[in-house]
């Protein structure tokens, strides 16, 4: 059954049924969370950390010393938390339900997911964990080795022949393709519409050097964050991240 659930949903009650041109019919349904009878906040919590680390592993494996806190008061028996936070030693993370995509090895990770609504019923009653809302996800910390960062790069389709290397405090990116080999240097810094922004300076494209008001026309075209942040379904943050000992690091400067 999917997370909205029956007809009788007590989340996702039906308020109309639509009539479409195509004789198919459509269910409108509002999204109501009245709180839970039966089970007092710690039940529920333990139902909702329960559900959470069932569905972790659609996007991590090989987690090392996970840890799962809960920020919340009685309003979690109507599926408000303030905060969930999320820690492990490591993890291996990516979309694990879409074979042949990359995945990326992680360290010291530590996110926290701000002002969240989950479905508290489905959570009690099936073992589910259905989020509905969230304000914001913050990426704390995280260290990424060179070396993986590398072998992610390679397993994207566009970049497979493409490397990444340190380069002081930033990342020496080359970018090989069909046409004119693209390097660059580039840095990860914050930004308020999308998990992070590129910044890129000493860009060339074919050894020869591109003028400073053209860097951007051809960095864009490269540039994964637009499509990150339309994926999102709600605002994403990163720390201050810097390139030291063969390693991407994000740290908890905002």
């Amino acid at each position: 059954m999917s997370p909205i659930g029956s007809r009788r949903s007590p989340t996702w009650p039906v308020i109309a049924d639509v009539a479409l041109p195509d004789g198919s019919t459509a269910v409108v349904r509002a999204r109501r969370v009245p709180a839970v009878s039966g089970a007092s906040p710690t039940e529920v919590a333990a139902a909702v950390e329960a559900g959470l680390r069932r569905r972790l592993g659609e996007v991590a494996r090989d987690v090392e010393r996970l840890e799962i806190r809960l920020a919340h008061d009685d309003g979690i028996r109507s599926g408000r938390l303030q905060r969930i936070e999320i820690h492990a030693a490591a993890a291996t993370l990516g979309e694990f339900a879409r074979p042949g995509t990359p995945h990326l090895r992680v360290r010291d990770l530590s996110l926290a997911l701000d002002d969240v609504l989950v479905n508290p019923w489905s959570a009690v009653a099936a073992g589910r964990f259905d989020p509905l809302d969230a304000g914001r996800l913050r990426l704390q910390t995280a260290t990424v080795a060179l070396s993986d960062l590398q072998a992610y790069v390679s397993g994207l389709k566009r970049f497979r022949r493409s490397t990444v290397a340190a380069a002081g405090d930033a990342l020496a990116v080359t970018i090989r393709q069909a046409g004119p080999e693209i390097t660059a240097r580039v840095r990860m810094l914050p930004a308020a519409d999308r998990p992070f922004a590129l910044e890129a300076e000493r860009v060339r494209v074919g050894g020869v050097p591109v003028p400073d008001v053209l860097v951007n026309w051809v960095i864009r075209n490269f540039d994964p964050t637009p499509r990150l942040a339309s994926r999102m379904p709600f605002p994403a943050q990163i720390g201050r991240v810097t390139v030291r000992d063969e390693a991407l690091r994000i740290s908890r400067e905002w």
